[in-house]
């Protein structure tokens, strides 16, 4: 049931626009039977509503699947990094070798 909520808050506020959207038709319909005027304004209302309602559900359903995908490139590259280090521990150790063996050759010249 958790393992997306960031797709599930889109979800659930794409449902949430359309219930409102439908319902402003549905009471538009219903209270303006003989009236124009109640029509044209449940209807766009109910868009506008549907809108306002789902539009933050919607951003905030984005920002948790974005804070997940976030969370995977940084323990990627903490793995990355990881590897990066050891390698380069790795050169070091033996570049200090080679330097010890030059070392003792220029002093095997020198004495």
């Amino acid at each position: 049931m958790f393992k997306n909520p960031g797709k599930i808050l889109q979800v659930i506020g794409k449902i949430f626009f359309w219930l409102f959207v439908v319902g402003g038709t549905i009471i538009g319909l219903a209270l303006g039977l003989g009236v124009d005027e109640v029509f044209l304004v449940f209807i766009p209302s109910g868009f506008v509503a549907g809108f306002l309602i789902a539009l933050p559900i919607c951003a905030f359903g984005t920002m948790v699947e974005n804070s997940e995908k976030i969370k995977a490139n940084t323990e990627e590259l903490k793995s990355t990094l990881g590897s990066v280090r050891s390698a380069a521990d790795s050169a070091a150790s033996t570049l200090e070798q080679t330097a010890d063996v030059c070392m003792d050759i220029y002093n095997s010249i020198n004495k």
